[in-house]
């Protein structure tokens, strides 16, 4: 669930 928000506020997280 937090994974969503910060997806939302950092999607350079999911870039790594």
């Amino acid at each position: 669930m937090e994974r969503m928000h910060l997806k939302k506020q950092q999607p350079i997280l999911k870039h790594i």
